[in-house]
């Protein structure tokens, strides 16, 4: 068993203690309390100051997060991406530059430059797509890469084929994210922060991939270009092979 008690609604400006390793109220005052019992859950909105404590010796608590991505979050997130794909070549330029009275104003016409080359990036759907693929799907306690090289690839194969014939089942890594975007003529797969566009997998595939957790020979459309696919997600270890029960 354990006493939840939930709080206040608190915001930036809600005192806290200093000098501790997290966000802890100077002054706790409790509004709602529950005894849980085995097997009870308890949601929580973001932002309301909770305190549990165990009553008896052999509790155990699992607190599971969904908290969405704040403001800040997401354009630093934007920015870092645009950052790894502009050069040093791409600068602001303003050849229709005319002399002003005074040298040290910011005038309207330099903010408005400023601000079209912002807006453009803002603007740039395919980039916008690419950089949320990749940020929805981030993996939180995997690696977003693994190295591995054609042997890895021509073993996985092996592996993959003598599986599914004999009747085995393929797992989705239960620690992986997995989205697409339904796009014309093929859809964008996205799997731990890394797009996998490039192996024009079928949109049938993508679909059950995203939908479902566990895929059979029956149940998967095995064209050469989706057992590529297949393969990669292998090696990087968002499908794993396991035989039923």
């Amino acid at each position: 068993q354990r006493r939840w008690e939930v709080g206040e609604l608190c915001n930036e400006s809600t005192p806290l203690m200093e000098n501790v390793p997290m966000n802890m109220l100077r002054n706790f005052k409790a509004q709602h309390s529950w005894l849980l019992e085995p097997g009870d859950m308890l949601y929580l909105p973001p932002g309301y100051a909770h305190n549990g404590v165990a009553e008896g010796d052999d509790c155990i608590t699992c607190s599971v997060g969904f908290r969405a991505p704040s403001h800040a979050e997401i354009l630093q997130s934007y920015t870092d991406y645009l950052d790894e794909r502009l050069t040093e070549t791409t600068r602001y330029t303003d050849a229709d530059l005319v002399p002003q009275e005074n040298p040290g104003e910011i005038t309207s016409t330099a903010f408005k430059k400023i601000q079209d080359i912002l807006h453009g990036y803002v603007a740039d759907e395919a980039n916008i797509r690419e950089w949320f693929g990749r940020y929805i799907t981030q993996p939180k306690y995997l690696s977003e890469d693994s190295n591995y090289d054609e042997n890895d690839l021509a073993d996985a194969r092996a592996q993959l084929d003598k599986h599914l014939a004999g009747d085995g089942l393929l797992g989705r890594n239960e620690s992986s994210r997995f989205a697409f975007q339904a796009l014309e003529p093929l859809h964008h797969l996205f799997v731990d922060g890394i797009p996998y566009h490039q192996y024009g997998a079928s949109n049938e595939l993508i679909e059950i991939l995203c939908e479902n957790t566990s895929f059979n020979r029956e149940t998967l459309p095995l064209s050469e270009n989706n057992v590529a696919l297949l393969v990669v997600l292998l090696v990087r270890e968002a499908l794993y092979l396991y035989e039923p029960e």
